[in-house]
């Protein structure tokens, strides 16, 4: 029996699941407010669950952009032929690096609106008194 995903699978995999969470989120508060439902009227927000909004804001505002964008530019720098070249540098700079440079845009862009959406929630939650 297998356990985990690899590496690959799971840089695969990210942007696919955060969009689905966020596109998830989305329908369903737009469900709601149009059938006049409270999607939710519990406004909670315990030490752990701001510790760990802190935690999440941290990561996406600290390194992980950065990082991203760093290899993004190591990526650049590899796909031209004067720096690096052969026949799988080609192979790398004609259909890996263009594939693998979109799924790194498209994450972070994931990341980012993931960024904005946890932050409205939180401004939301704490103005409403959610203090725990």
């Amino acid at each position: 029996m297998r356990r985990g995903l690899t590496a690959f699978e799971v840089d695969t995999a990210l942007p696919t699941v955060v969009a689905v969470v966020l596109h998830r989120q989305r329908t369903k508060a737009e469900n709601g407010r149009k059938h006049g439902a409270n999607v939710s009227i519990r406004v909670l927000s315990s030490e752990q669950g701001r510790t760990a909004i802190s935690r999440m804001q941290s990561i996406l505002m600290g390194g992980l952009a950065e990082q991203i964008a760093a290899l993004n530019a190591e990526g650049q720098v590899l796909s031209d032929p004067e720096v690096w070249d052969g026949v799988l540098a080609t192979e790398f700079r004609s259909s890996t690096w263009p594939d693998t440079a979109r799924t790194l845009q498209q994450t972070a862009e994931a990341l980012e609106e993931l960024r904005q959406r946890v932050q409205g929630i939180t401004t939301e939650i704490m103005a409403a008194g959610g203090n725990g």
